[in-house]
């Protein structure tokens, strides 16, 4: 059972939203093909933070890193 309550959770999943809106925005003013490093960057960052949030509720081995 997960120590973490819902508004724990809340505030992680909104910090997570403001990541990928951030990046959303940032891309807007870019022009021409997304450069692979950069898509890699993002997703290696959200993937942290989901095995972040999978740790914080009691998951033993992320998937992920």
């Amino acid at each position: 059972m997960s120590e973490m309550t819902y508004a724990d959770f809340s505030k992680r999943c909104a910090r997570l939203a403001a990541l990928a809106a951030s990046w959303a925005a940032d891309s807007l003013d870019m022009e021409g093909k997304v450069q692979s490093s950069d898509v890699f960057r993002f997703t290696d960052e959200v993937r942290k933070r989901l095995d972040w949030i999978d740790e914080l509720a009691g998951r033993k081995n992320p998937t992920h890193g």
